[in-house]
């Protein structure tokens, strides 16, 4: 297999490019933003934003790329030895859904650092920490105040860190969000 020109990256970041276009939009990410090169920071908005909305899984048998917008669940399937098969965009149904989306990972992810700075240095107690928590919260079958308890009393806890924060099943269309459920923490240092 011979090495990739430089013509033929570009080829390629332009079609992908334009293949997340919608999503780019959606999420206000400039036009012509340069996928190899440019800096982003990694706080779910901007590019980040657009990113944690899609997911690309290669198949290295059928040698295809399967782009997935995994807020409408739409999604594309590319060859990548095909270099003239580019003209299918990922499509975003319904931007404002995408943009609400993104704004609930964002708060969700608020939580989770104010709960690492909680835990940075100190045991914090629990009214410290019970505003980041919905009032009807369960972890398993402990109850918020019960949850809270063993957080504060646990010292194993100081120095949480979160390495990743997944998020699936985000149900935008309902009145009253939820907070997140934790079960277990991503990481301790």
């Amino acid at each position: 297999m011979r090495p990739l020109e430089s013509a033929e990256i570009q080829l390629q970041e332009d079609a992908l490019q334009a293949r997340l276009q919608a999503v780019f939009t959606a999420l206000g990410v400039e036009t012509a933003i340069d996928l190899m090169r440019s800096t982003f920071s990694t706080d779910h908005s901007g590019l980040d934003a657009a990113l944690d909305a899609v997911r690309i899984e290669i198949d290295p048998i059928l040698n295809t790329a399967t782009i997935n917008n995994l807020i409408d669940m739409t999604s594309i399937t590319d060859s990548v030895t095909d270099s003239t098969d580019n003209s299918t965009m990922l499509e975003v149904s319904d931007p404002t859904a995408l943009e609400t989306a993104m704004t609930d990972i964002r708060a969700i992810a608020d939580k989770f650092d104010q709960l690492r700075a909680a835990f940075a240095n100190e045991l914090p107690n629990p009214s410290d920490i019970e505003d980041i928590f919905s009032s009807d919260f369960y972890n398993q079958d402990d109850s918020k105040g019960m949850f809270l308890t063993d957080m504060t009393t646990d010292p194993t806890v100081v120095g949480i860190s979160f390495d990743s924060i997944s998020v699936s099943d985000l149900d935008t269309t309902e009145k009253q969000r939820q907070q997140p459920s934790l079960s277990t923490p991503a990481s301790m240092e």
